[in-house]
């Protein structure tokens, strides 16, 4: 018997100021500290089954209220209504048909699971538009029913791809690339554990004489005395030579087994986030070891979200953070 294909989520990012947010602390002044749980625990629902929506009928609202600590369904339901009126979730569509979902969650939806071979979104709920689901899913041939279709089947047109070479060369043998650097670094049996001390926001002129892809000459010295890499690296070569990298060859990519702590999923999904260049994503993954915890890309990750700013080129920051880190 085939197995049903998957519609959800395995797992969901979530804001590190949810708690915190306004609408949150709103909704949370009439129902108390119930709120924060109460809302996660609908976002859950929502991801981990439809994906993108769910049904929030009375059998719903039990239903969640037993997963939580003295809590009732008719909380749960005050708690929804309150939050679908400050507009966190459709209004329209909680109305007339009791779904909870909104722009946000399908973007997110899409945007997490464009690895897949298809995925289905029902028109009647789809909130996004042409250019919301070309710009969530990373591509451009998916189209919107003209009508008669309940339903929109969205592709995932690099299905062919495969595994690369985790080696690359650079093309200029007098020249080595920050990518080739860290590929024998990683090659290093007991990596020490990286305490990396995250500079501060980087203008825009210090940015591009720090990224180590840029041009001109002369590095620029770190904090520590040292200087980040002199000239101008090569873009890192495709393994297979003569072609450009594409998301198809990063998604490919796999870890070593070596037993180090990695979240190379959640890496992917950061630099696609923030519209990170294929190639300039191959060099930051090979820089963090595949995302290894605790290095310096992450706690890049945690000031641009604390600040809520995001750099010009965010990939030439994260590499320039990377590579000073080191020294």
């Amino acid at each position: 018997m085939a197995r049903a294909i998957k519609q959800g989520l395995d797992y969901f990012p979530l804001e590190a100021n949810f708690a915190i947010n306004p609408t949150v602390l709103q909704i949370k002044k009439e129902h108390g500290d119930a709120t924060v749980d109460i809302l996660i625990q609908v976002l859950s629902f929502i991801y981990t089954g439809e994906g993108y929506y769910v049904k929030a009928d009375q059998t719903f609202c039990r239903k969640l209220a037993v997963t939580l600590y003295q809590t009732d369904a008719a909380t749960v339901e005050s708690v929804v209504r309150q939050a679908v009126e400050l507009e966190m979730f459709d209004a329209r569509l909680y109305a007339e048909q009791g779904i909870l979902t909104s722009v946000e969650i399908q973007q997110q939806f899409l945007f997490s699971s464009r690895r897949r071979r298809n995925v289905v979104l029902e028109t009647g709920i789809c909130l996004l538009t042409q250019e919301q689901i070309d710009e969530s899913r990373g591509r451009e041939n998916i189209k919107l029913p003209a009508g008669g279709k309940n339903r929109i089947d969205v592709p995932n047109v690099d299905n062919s791809a495969q595994n690369v070479r985790n080696s690359p060369q650079n093309v200029d043998n007098g020249t080595h690339s920050i990518v080739q650097n860290s590929i024998e670094e990683n090659r290093k049996e007991n990596l020490p554990p990286q305490s990396p001390h995250l500079p501060e926001r980087m203008e825009e002129g210090e940015l591009d004489a720090a990224d180590p892809s840029a041009g001109g000459g002369g590095g620029t010295a770190d904090a520590g005395g040292g200087s980040l890499r002199e000239g101008r690296p090569k873009t890192p070569a495709h393994p297979r030579g003569g072609r450009e990298w594409t998301q198809a060859d990063i998604d490919a990519l796999r870890p070593p087994a070596d037993g180090v702590e990695r979240n190379l999923d959640g890496l992917r999904d950061n630099l696609l986030r923030l519209h990170v260049p294929p190639a300039e994503q191959y060099a930051i993954i090979n820089l963090s070891n595949y995302g290894a915890k605790g290095g310096a890309v992450w706690m890049a990750f945690s000031e641009m979200r604390n600040k809520n700013w995001k750099p010009r080129l965010p990939g030439k920051y994260l590499l320039a953070v990377i590579q000073k880190s080191r020294h």
